[in-house]
C-alpha cells in the first residue's frame, strides 16, 4: 500500500469518523485487533504510556512491532520526492532518518542529473555545480541489512546526529521528527549539520488516541506546525496531504 492510498484512507478516517467512535476504545481495539493481531494491545496504550518513556523506550517499541507496520518501499508520495528533487541544492545532501534508505538510493541514482540542475529563484547567488556529482549520505539509528554501500551511511539518532557543523548543503529528514520526543533538539541537530537548505517532512493528520502510526506528535493545521518549528524563517507546503517545510540558511 504507497503513501498516496494510505493518506487518502487516514484522511477518511480523521475527517468523517466521528471522533466519539475514533476515540472509543473497546470499537478501535475491535478494528485494531482484526488489523494488527495480539500485538494490538502496544498500540491501544502508546500514547498514554509514550509520555513517561525515554527515546530508547520509544525506540524499543517501534523494534518490538516492525513486524505489525504497514510494508512498503517508502513513507514518501510521489509529489515529495518529486519536491525534494526541485530543491536541492548545493553539491551534498544528508537523508537523516533514512530508513531503509529508498530515496537515499533514488538520490544516488540520480546524483548526476541532481548535481547539475541549477534551482529556479536563486539568481543572486546560483548553485556552482561544475559537472560533478552530487554526493549522498544517510543516517538512521538502525542500519538496514541491505543497503547501497556507494552511499555514506552512519548509524545516528537525531538528537545526536555525528556530524560536523554545516557539513552538508542540503539536509533532508522525512516522516522522522514526529517519531522523536526530544523534537527540540532534534530540530537544533538538523539546523546545524546543514548549511544551505533543510528540508523537512511530516505527515498532515489529526491527533486521535488510537492510531496505526505510533506518532507523537501531530500537525493538522499549518499554524501547529510553525509553533512546532519555532521560527519564522520557514516555507511550508501541503504536497499530497502531507507537509514539506524548507528552510534556508543562507
Amino acid at each position: 500500500m504507497n503513501r498516496r492510498t494510505t493518506n487518502k484512507i487516514n484522511y477518511i478516517l480523521d475527517n468523517w469518523m466521528p471522533p466519539a467512535m475514533r476515540d472509543h476504545r473497546v470499537l478501535m481495539g475491535i478494528a485494531f485487533r482484526a488489523v494488527l493481531g495480539p500485538k494490538y494491545k502496544y498500540y491501544m496504550t502508546f500514547k498514554e504510556n509514550a509520555c513517561t518513556m525515554s527515546q530508547a523506550d520509544i525506540n524499543s517499541y517501534y523494534e518490538l512491532l516492525a513486524d505489525t507496520f504497514i510494508k512498503r518501499k517508502t513513507d514518501l508520495n510521489d509529489g515529495c520526492i518529486q519536491f525534494i528533487f526541485d530543491h536541492i541544492t548545493g553539491t551534498s545532501v544528508l537523508d537523516a532518518g533514512a530508513g531503509k534508505g529508498y530515496l537515499a538510493h533514488l538520490l544516488y541514482q540520480n546524483r548526476k542529473m541532481l548535481s547539475c540542475t541549477e534551482k529556479p529563484g536563486r539568481s543572486e547567488k546560483a548553485d556552482m555545480r561544475g559537472g560533478g556529482y552530487l554526493k549522498v549520505s544517510a543516517c538512521d539509528i538502525v542500519l538496514p541489512e541491505k543497503r547501497d554501500n556507494r552511499i555514506q551511511w552512519k548509524q545516528a539518532t537525531l538528537t545526536e546526529l555525528p556530524y560536523s557543523d554545516h557539513a552538508f548543503d542540503t539536509v533532508i529528514c522525512a516522516h522522522t521528527l514526529e517519531h522523536i520526543k526530544d523534537y527540540k533538539r532534534a530540530l537544533a541537530e538538523l539546523r546545524r549539520i546543514c548549511s544551505r537548505r533543510l528540508i523537512m517532512i511530516v505527515p498532515k493528520q489529526r491527533e486521535y488516541q488510537y492510531t496505526l502510526d505510533l506518532h507523537l506528535h501531530f500537525f493538522p493545521y499549518k499554524y501547529m506546525l510553525l509553533d512546532f518549528l519555532d521560527t519564522k524563517d520557514v516555507q511550508i507546503f501541503e504536497v499530497e496531504h502531507d507537509w514539506v517545510c524548507v528552510e534556508d540558511f543562507i
